[in-house]
């Protein structure tokens, strides 16, 4: 097969989107049954890309940026207000469709159209492009519009409207479309009332495509058990209880306090807050996020639990892009959730879960993790081989078996 991919976000650092867009890329270039792999990057962000890494048979690169001044400040304001329309998207949109306008698609056999962010330009600039409907897959990483992410909060506003009626007469045409998330793919089936199914590859996370730095200025504390969290605290995510159990077990015991290290790199609105609510706990560490490089290397080397939170609520049809790489480096996993969760169905050991805002279960999570690092000599992997590159291949195969 010779394929031809389309993304916007391949930035090694400071995106989980750049991850798992990458390791898709370097994934179908590894794979048995693909001759071909061209890569078309329309690049929404400035930063370190590294092209020459994903081993592409070739590749295009193509800057989409947009720089706001005042005046398009307030046009961009007043369009999504009146007209449910961003001026931003439709002048990207433009330029997309010019570059795309001079692909020579009948060389390949598949174009595989990967999406980011909140405003999903390069599957919405396939439109017009509708009789390559046997040849497009496109491919969602999260719920759009951004109103149907379970952790966004705003209202329904004139534009989620306009880009969901958008979305749906793309989806109409009747291209095939893949989700990382089997409850997503369900979701989006029905959202729009699509009467193909929606297929399902999971993230992943190649490591051929990254490099690990120990340049972090940590050193493992061997007599310690540290549990570590890298990431962002927004979009309804919740550390609080976390660090409330643990604060309640040292009143406890004492003696949690010396066993037992918390390090968050954390970005957020929240960070200064958490710093100053949890001043006094001395076996808590808020630092500032790292690099991807540094991120990697401390999450094998320094964690031994390495905490994912999803979005706090009931539900979440998301797959976090971090599950792949924690998965790799082999550690154990504490998993923050809701009750109906993506991560959740995919664990092979439940008591690696709890409900994000369950104190009783966040401690019995921890206690199980701690005891089972000191009784347990090595780990089995906490996804099974969910995110092997044999599941890839033969997931991939069925979504590019035929037109």
């Amino acid at each position: 097969m010779k394929i031809l991919v389309i993304a916007e976000d391949l930035r090694i650092s400071g995106t989980s989107e750049g991850q798992v867009s990458r390791s898709f890329i370097y994934r179908l270039v590894s794979h048995p049954n693909v001759e071909k792999v061209d890569l078309l990057y329309l690049q929404k962000e400035s930063g370190d890309h590294d092209i020459e890494m994903l081993e592409v048979n070739q590749f295009w690169q193509h800057e989409i940026l947009f720089s706001k001044n005042p005046v398009l400040k307030f046009i961009e304001k007043v369009g999504h207000k009146l007209l449910g329309r961003s001026l931003e998207d439709e002048i990207k949109l433009s330029k997309i469709h010019k570059i795309l306008s001079k692909v020579k698609f009948d060389e390949y056999d598949f174009i595989a159209v990967r999406s980011t962010g909140h405003s999903f330009l390069s599957l919405r600039s396939i439109k017009d492009f509708k009789y390559l409907k046997e040849k497009v897959v496109l491919f969602f990483h999260d719920p759009y519009p951004v109103f149907w992410d379970p952790g966004y909060s705003g209202p329904l506003n004139r534009r989620s409207l306009f880009e969901f009626k958008e979305m749906k007469s793309l989806i109409d045409i009747g291209f095939k479309c893949v989700t990382p998330s089997n409850l997503l793919s369900r979701d989006l089936r029905f959202l729009y009332r699509s009467k193909k199914n929606f297929f399902t590859l999971p993230h992943q996370f190649a490591p051929e495509v990254f490099v690990s730095s120990n340049a972090s200025g940590l050193k493992k504390v061997s007599e310690k058990v540290t549990i570590m969290y890298h990431g962002a605290i927004q979009l309804g995510r919740k550390i609080d209880p976390f660090i409330d159990t643990c604060k309640n077990l040292i009143s406890e015991n004492p003696s949690f306090e010396q066993e037992v290290e918390l390090i968050f790199r954390i970005k957020g609105n929240d960070t200064e807050r958490l710093k100053n609510k949890y001043k006094d706990m001395g076996n808590l560490k808020i630092l500032p996020t790292v690099n991807s490089a540094i991120a990697l290397w401390e999450s094998k080397e320094i964690a031994d639990i390495n905490l994912i939170i999803e979005p706090s609520g009931n539900y979440s049809n998301i797959l976090v892009g971090k599950a792949p790489l924690l998965d790799y480096v082999n550690r154990r996993i504490l998993v923050l959730g809701p009750e109906e969760s993506e991560l959740r169905n995919l664990l092979i050991d439940k008591s690696s879960f709890a409900l994000a805002d369950s104190y009783s279960e966040i401690k019995m999570a921890i206690l199980i993790a701690i005891k089972k690092i000191k009784n347990e000599k090595s780990n089995n992997p906490v996804f099974g081989d969910y995110f092997s590159k044999e599941n890839f291949n033969k997931i991939a195969d069925t979504i590019f078996a035929s037109k």
